[in-house]
C-alpha cells in the first residue's frame, strides 16, 4: 500500500530536447529508467526516457510549461511527491539519484514486461539477501 501511494504518477510523450529540459530542472530525482545506469541494474535504453520525483508544484510547473500532454505510456514519467511535511519530502527529494529499491518498485510498475521482472528481480534480490 505504502508503495503504491509514494506518488502520484503521469505519463507523457514528449520531444527529445524537452526531456533535456525536464533533466536540467532543479529539485527533481532521477528513478526507474533514469536510475537503472547508476544502480548498475543492466538494462540497456534504445530510446530517451525520463523517470523523475519532484513536489507537486515543480511537476506541475514543468506540465505547463512544456504543455504536455498526458499519454497511457510514454518517454517521460513525472511522479508528484504529496502529503508529506515539509521536512520528510525534502529527505526524500534531496538527492540526485532514488535509492535501488525505490528504483526497483518503479521498474515494477513498468507496462514493459522486461522492465517490470527486472524491478521485480532486484525486490526479491534485496528482501530475500
Amino acid at each position: 500500500w505504502l508503495a503504491r501511494r509514494r506518488a502520484h504518477t503521469r505519463h507523457f510523450d514528449t520531444r527529445g530536447a524537452y526531456l533535456d529540459r525536464v533533466l536540467a530542472t532543479s529539485g527533481l530525482t532521477r528513478t526507474g529508467l533514469s536510475a537503472a545506469d547508476r544502480h548498475d541494474i543492466g538494462l540497456a535504453v534504445h530510446e530517451p526516457v525520463v523517470d523523475v520525483y519532484g513536489n507537486a508544484e515543480t511537476i506541475d510547473a514543468l506540465v505547463a510549461q512544456l504543455r504536455l500532454r498526458p499519454a497511457a505510456s510514454g518517454n517521460l514519467t513525472l511522479r508528484a511527491v504529496a502529503d508529506l511535511p515539509a521536512g520528510l519530502a525534502d529527505y526524500v527529494l534531496d538527492r540526485q539519484i532514488m535509492p535501488v529499491s525505490v528504483v526497483a518498485v518503479d521498474l515494477m510498475d513498468s507496462p514493459e514486461p522486461r522492465t517490470a521482472k527486472a524491478g521485480l528481480e532486484i525486490v526479491q534480490g534485496l528482501v530475500h539477501g
